[in-house]
């Protein structure tokens, strides 16, 4: 019985001890103390803060336009007999070059009519004007012989009353007296006449000058001469075609006064007007043509007369200097026009990665010191700024997910 016993619990003997083992060894192992955790240290590029004043370039594109283009038409009907070596599609012209002659032959003989006419107005002036003179001449010497004659009147009227002379006498001198009065009065009235007709005259030779003047400028008109210099476009006009008067001829593209248009929105618009005005603001026009570039200086002249509904904007116009037939610029090409923006004062530059909405951070101390921001205006990929921030410090322009006040970096 006590063997049955002693066999029954010696299972529950070895596992106490073996649990008292146990719990020895555990509370006399060495206890391993956790390291405490190193603070990570983030890599980053950072700019040195100069505050200066700063214009941004602006980038814009546009178009080439003409300063001035015109549709010739012909000026007088004829058939065209000639045209000249540049008239042709595309040509280009200089200001004053011929481009085509209209057969003149009705037209000069309508001149020579018109001066034939002329000449023989003249010559009938000249008969009229010597005949005027002659008249008043010859009032003087009769004016002189009808006092004369009244004086002479006079002296017989006397001497009939004392009765020395005959009643013929006396009757012969009254009718003497009376003809010669009576020629005077004619004499007075051929002046007026011949002044008549002398205004007359001047009207009929002012016509036919007139006539004249239209006559030589018809005859020129036969000529078609190049306004200003250009290029040629919508040639409608060959030798032999018959021209009615208004018909188009050809249009001309003026070459040197060539402009860019360009669309600014109503934010640019407003800063340009308000740095300084729009006209008269310097411009680098560039068009790209295959694999050369063109660079030309520009003014900018004016804007356009109306703001876009659709984009707020308005188009601009600046004057290309250096254009001319002998360049290659033609309307229509797409250009990239630079020019001054606003000019900001006393601003920082700072890549667009570094500002956090109102934020910006220095490295201080080799730590992040958050600086709130206002941010003014834009130039390209960067933010022009200003804040609490002093030149020569630095800030942060590189980005990552756990930035924060207060971390621990390194500037490289």
């Amino acid at each position: 019985m006590k063997k049955k016993m002693i066999k029954t619990l010696l299972p529950f003997v070895i596992l106490a001890v073996a649990v008292s083992s146990a719990a020895m060894l555990v509370s006399s192992r060495p206890v391993v103390k956790p390291e405490a955790a190193r603070e990570k240290i983030w890599t980053v590029a950072a700019t040195t803060v100069a505050i200066e004043d700063y214009a941004p370039d602006l980038k814009l594109f546009g178009q080439l336009v003409a300063g001035r283009e015109t549709e010739l038409r012909a000026l007088v009907v004829g058939p065209v007999i000639r045209t000249g070596e540049n008239f042709v599609e595309g040509g280009t012209v200089k200001s004053g070059e011929l481009l085509l002659v209209i057969d003149p032959f009705d037209y000069r003989a309508v001149l020579d009519e018109r001066q034939a006419q002329l000449a023989e107005a003249r010559a009938r002036m000249m008969e009229i004007t010597a005949r005027h003179t002659s008249e008043i001449e010859s009032l003087k010497q009769d004016q002189k012989q009808l006092d004369l004659t009244m004086k002479d009147y006079e002296r017989i009227k006397k001497l009939q009353k004392k009765g020395t002379v005959s009643n013929k006498r006396f009757d012969d001198s009254r009718i003497a007296e009376s003809r010669q009065s009576q020629l005077v009065s004619t004499r007075k009235n051929n002046i007026t006449a011949f002044s008549a007709q002398i205004d007359q005259q001047k009207a009929a030779t002012k016509r036919l000058e007139v006539g004249v003047r239209r006559a030589r400028r018809d005859l020129a008109r036969t000529k078609l001469r190049a306004p200003f210099s250009g290029f040629l476009l919508t040639k409608n006009a060959e030798v032999g075609k018959r021209l009615s008067l208004n018909d188009p001829i050809v249009k001309l593209v003026e070459a040197d006064n060539m402009q860019a248009r360009f669309h600014v929105s109503s934010s640019q618009y407003g800063r340009l007007v308000a740095g300084g005005g729009l006209k008269g603001r310097k411009a680098e026009v560039v068009w790209r043509a295959g694999d050369r570039t063109f660079r030309y200086q520009a003014i900018v002249d004016r804007a356009g007369a109306s703001i876009q509904a659709a984009s707020g904007g308005v188009d601009v116009y600046a004057i290309l200097k250096g254009s001319g037939i002998d360049q290659p610029l033609r309307p229509g090409a797409f250009v990239e026009v630079s020019l001054k923006d606003f000019n900001y004062k006393q601003v920082i530059r700072v890549a667009q990665t570094a500002v956090h909405t109102d934020t910006v951070y220095v490295a201080k101390d080799g730590r992040l010191d958050p600086r709130k921001v206002t941010v003014v205006g834009r130039a390209g990929e960067d933010a022009l700024l200003r804040g609490p921030i002093v030149e020569g410090e630095k800030i942060v322009v590189t980005r990552f997910a756990e930035m924060g006040p207060g971390m621990k970096i390194e500037v490289r």
